[in-house]
């Protein structure tokens, strides 16, 4: 067998190891910087596979954020004392569900502030946590260049992403003239020229189909929403744009569409990944 077709082989068949894990998954979306007195969403998705019982998902809010429920999933919300709090008796049937919780800001604060938590639950009668990552978020003062979110415009975008450091950039996704949406992707690379992966969790009501590759392996997988670009040697270019559309399976559905997704590489022997962020700026004048 040809070595390179070998080697994709064990690649397809690792990438769906992964999916039909029997480990329980939890991802947040939380943006890097915002501005004071503004106000942000932080998702958070819970692949729960066959769990059905107790949960409980903690935040650690920072002094000065007030938390709002948003969407809880028929868990009970509860915010007191900096943490919020979401208890279920009995876990949603969807194998895959999200929460979101709305935070505002107080016009006062600026420096750097921490979100962390866990998603407690009982599998086999033993009880068992996910820690949250813990997040870093800059809040600017009010009244800052920077205030809001960190966005690039099209305008300067070729000349504000620094190609020496590795980062992955989503254009917000919009939809086109042939009503469906489209979603571009901008790897910065830098130097890597081995294994890269993008993984992005898409909502229920779309079906991907891939656009641009750039001699990706491209999977999806509809159980758990997830879609894959997969290089065994990524392209020479330090960057390069991938997109794919969504194409929704009945009419586009009436809500905000939330995305999220990660950069995998290997670097020095070592597996690392950065989470991809979402922008406003135009991707497609950046090619």
């Amino acid at each position: 067998m040809n070595k390179q077709i070998f080697y994709i082989l064990i690649l397809i068949l690792a990438s769906f190891s992964v999916i039909y894990a029997d480990e329980v998954e939890v991802n947040t979306t939380i943006p890097k910087e915002i501005g004071a007195g503004n106000r942000f969403n932080i998702n958070v998705f819970i692949n729960k596979k066959d769990l059905k019982s107790f949960a409980r998902l903690q935040l650690d809010i920072p002094h000065g954020f007030k938390a709002t429920e948003k969407v809880s999933s028929n868990g009970d919300f509860k915010y007191e004392n900096d943490q919020v709090t979401i208890f279920w008796i009995e876990l949603p049937d969807e194998e895959y569900f999200s929460v979101t919780i709305q935070i505002d800001v107080a016009p006062n604060m600026q420096g750097y502030y921490v979100v962390s938590g866990k998603f407690s639950f009982v599998e086999d009668k033993i009880n068992k946590s996910l820690e949250i990552y813990p997040h870093v978020i800059t809040v600017k003062p009010k009244g800052s260049e920077s205030e809001g979110f960190n966005i690039l415009t099209p305008q300067n975008q070729s000349d504000s992403i620094d190609i020496q450091t590795i980062s992955c950039i989503r254009q917000e996704p919009y939809l086109s003239n042939e009503n469906v949406v489209i979603i571009n992707i901008l790897v910065t690379k830098a130097d890597l020229n081995k294994f890269g992966k993008i993984e992005e969790h898409i909502p229920p009501g779309f079906t991907p189909e891939s656009i641009k590759s750039r001699n990706a392996i491209f999977v999806y997988n509809s159980k758990a929403r997830i879609i894959k670009f997969m290089w065994m040697n990524l392209p020479e270019e330090p960057q390069f744009l991938v997109s794919y559309k969504l194409i929704p399976e009945n009419e586009i559905p009436e809500r905000v569409l939330t995305i999220t997704g990660t950069f995998s590489y290997a670097e020095n022997k070592a597996s690392k990944t950065v989470d991809i962020e979402e922008k406003n700026i135009d991707l497609d004048k950046g090619e």
